[in-house]
């Protein structure tokens, strides 16, 4: 697979609430950029070992989704997963991105350094894989303002 395409889309890795938030950001400081967004939200503590598999999962679909770089959003990951994930996938870039306004500067930053930020000028269309359809399509509509391109629930 050829990752480093302008035209492929940016991956969101989220495993709480606060994601769309970021990708509300995203889309906004870089509205050029296609979003295939992942959150399957965790409930409770989970060990490492559970929480690298949902990682693994989430960036198992971006990856076939064609995704160039995954930014991550969740705090609840934490270094040691991310880490592992780096370690394990070092074909795709990993952006943490846990504060919002400096982080997407990071997201642009990594996109222009790698030669692969999308400059088309149409407004891509986005791709949100959930836990919860009608659950998260509420949160969009009162977090984003409208209707979400594109929505299929996970598992």
């Amino acid at each position: 697979m050829n990752f480093m395409n302008k035209t492929n889309p940016i991956g969101v890795l989220d495993y709480a609430d606060e994601g769309l938030q970021y990708v509300k950001i995203i889309t906004q400081r870089i509205p050029n950029e296609k979003i295939i967004y992942f959150n399957n939200r965790i409930e409770g503590v989970l060990d490492s070992a559970s929480l690298t598999g949902l990682a693994e999962e989430g960036v198992d679909l971006l990856i076939k989704k064609n995704s160039k770089a995954i930014v991550v959003v969740s705090l609840s990951l934490g270094n040691n997963t991310l880490e592992h994930l780096r370690n394990k996938y070092k074909q795709i870039t990993f952006i943490p991105f846990f504060t919002p306004t400096a982080d997407v500067r990071n997201i642009d930053h990594n996109l222009e350094g790698m030669g692969v930020r999308c400059t088309l000028g149409a407004q891509a269309k986005h791709e949100f894989y959930v836990d919860d359809e009608i659950t998260f399509t509420n949160q969009y509509e009162k977090v984003i303002g409208s209707k979400p391109d594109y929505v299929e629930k996970i598992k």
